[in-house]
């Protein structure tokens, strides 16, 4: 079993807020986001998490945030709920902080990172505009090509020690790599074999 750690030079946390207590709570937002980025990755959503959460439906922007940005980024509460939750609530139809289904929702991320790209993603200027980067972070990560090495390194090294076939290894490291490199690799493959008879 590989355990996992935390290089500290390389690692970082993220920390993901919401923005609008930083708007009433405190005064020195900037130089408190300063310090949060020298050893972490701050995740905003701003007025507040529900925003990325509706931004996983489709059309999102268009039919309920843009319409509402006003309202949104006052975010006023009427009873005990605020007014970006009673949009996501309108569209989810279920209560996002007790019903674990809201994880549903992972799996359409894509639309959540393309209907970010719509709104303010700079967490330094976020005050008074909706605003949230939490798509961009996770978008970032999955594009980590130096992750990526890494893992396949870790999982070479291990079949290796474990005395698996090298065409066994071969593939499995190839599950790493996206579809279409994973094809460009077969054809090479392909034509080299195809060369040597």
């Amino acid at each position: 079993m590989i355990e996992a750690s935390f290089d500290k030079e390389r690692d970082k946390m993220i920390v993901v807020f919401d923005g609008d207590i930083f708007e009433e709570k405190v005064i020195d937002y900037d130089e408190l986001i300063a310090e949060g980025e020298k050893s972490n990755i701050l995740a905003v959503s701003n007025p507040a998490f529900e925003l990325f959460l509706l931004l996983h439906y489709k059309n999102s922007y268009e039919d309920d945030i843009e319409p509402n940005a006003e309202q949104i980024i006052k975010n006023q509460k009427d009873g005990h709920q605020t007014f970006i939750y009673k949009l996501l609530l309108a569209r989810t139809g279920i209560n996002p902080k007790k019903n674990s289904s809201i994880g549903e929702l992972a799996k359409n991320i894509e639309i959540a990172i393309e209907q970010e790209k719509k709104i303010n993603e700079d967490i330094h200027q976020c005050k008074g505009q909706i605003t949230c980067n939490i798509g961009r972070i996770i978008d970032d990560i999955r594009n980590d090509d130096e992750i990526t090495m890494k893992q396949i390194m870790v999982e070479g090294l291990l079949s290796i020690q474990a005395g698996e076939n090298p065409r066994v290894i071969e593939e499995k490291l190839k599950s790493f790599l996206a579809p279409s490199v994973r094809e460009q690799i077969n054809e090479q493959d392909g034509a080299a074999e195809g060369g040597e008879a």
